[in-house]
């Protein structure tokens, strides 16, 4: 097995050295402040918010959030302003037409849930969204009720560059394309209504208490609190990508084979980052590469 995993880095590192050249050329007509930009940004999204698993696996899609206005707490407490992150991706978006890539899709959105406070960067690995769309058909379909194709779906994102007013802003279809699995999609979904519900006290009172003397809205969320757990391993590990983080059923099967794959997933690029001394140059030239099929994912 370590035998093969070898194997498998060596190849993608010299199949991806095969795209280094034009990209270093690319690089080296950049002012030095804007490759340095470019750099901390793919840090912050590859590394910090899991896009690293949508560039070189078969995670469907990343997603980074970031404060368009920093709240004041945020201020108050020492954190980066989200103008720091906004700088480095517009340095992107100035030089991004630089690089062609074929097999990814960058979408920028106002945040669903704060428009006026926060923007959503989507990260589309098409032929991942292409398979996982297909293979949850009836879902997408019940939700979206429209019929559309995986393809067609995918089309209409980028031709309209909006991702969640297409999938109907649904959680459901969210945590399927983020890679999290239907059932961990469906009970955060259904906790989130219950914490919506919680939070109007007048719908509360409405309901008549258990023999616990809770409502039975409270009770059922309390219930899913318990049933949804950390899906990280709260275990110290020298890999060198940080394991994938979201609420999950740890019972549910699903899951179980979720928390096998990213952990392979995981150890192939943290061994991937290992072989190469020049992140910016490894993600640019994965992003820019022509192969269809992914190097890593599924065992």
């Amino acid at each position: 097995m370590i035998k093969q995993l070898i194997f498998i880095v060596f190849f993608c590192v010299i199949s991806i050295l095969a795209n280094a050249q034009n990209i270093n050329d690319i690089l080296s007509k950049l002012p030095e402040r804007d490759r340095q930009d470019l750099d901390e940004l793919f840090h912050i999204l590859m590394n910090e918010d899991h896009l690293s698993y949508t560039l070189f696996g078969d995670k469907p899609v990343s997603v980074s959030g970031e404060f368009t206005i920093t709240p004041y707490e945020n201020t108050l407490s020492g954190l980066q302003s989200g103008g720091v992150f906004w700088k480095k991706w517009n340095v992107w978006k100035q030089h991004q037409d630089k690089f062609s890539i074929k097999n990814y899709l960058f979408i920028e959105e106002p945040a669903y849930n704060q428009p006026n406070k926060s923007t959503f960067i989507f990260f589309i690995n098409k032929k991942a969204f292409l398979e996982v769309v297909d293979e949850n058909n009836n879902v997408f379909n019940k939700i979206l009720g429209d019929n559309l194709t995986a393809s067609q779906l995918l089309e209409k994102m980028e031709t309209e560059h909006k991702f969640m007013s297409l999938i109907h802003e649904s959680e459901i279809l969210l945590g399927i394309l983020l890679g999290y699995g239907e059932h961990n999609a469906r009970l955060y979904e259904q906790r989130m209504k219950l914490k919506r519900l919680i939070s109007v006290p007048s719908l509360i009172g409405q309901a008549p208490l258990t023999s616990e003397g809770l409502s039975p809205i409270q009770e059922e969320y309390d219930f899913l609190n318990e049933q949804l757990k950390s899906f990280e391993d709260h275990v110290y590990s020298p890999l060198l990508l940080p394991p994938i983080h979201f609420a999950a059923d740890p019972n549910d099967k699903e899951t179980k084979c979720l928390k096998k794959k990213y952990n392979h997933l995981r150890g192939q690029i943290s061994l991937l980052y290992a072989h190469n001394s020049n992140f910016l140059e490894l993600i640019l030239s994965q992003l820019t590469s022509d192969e269809l099929e992914k190097k890593f994912g599924k065992e």
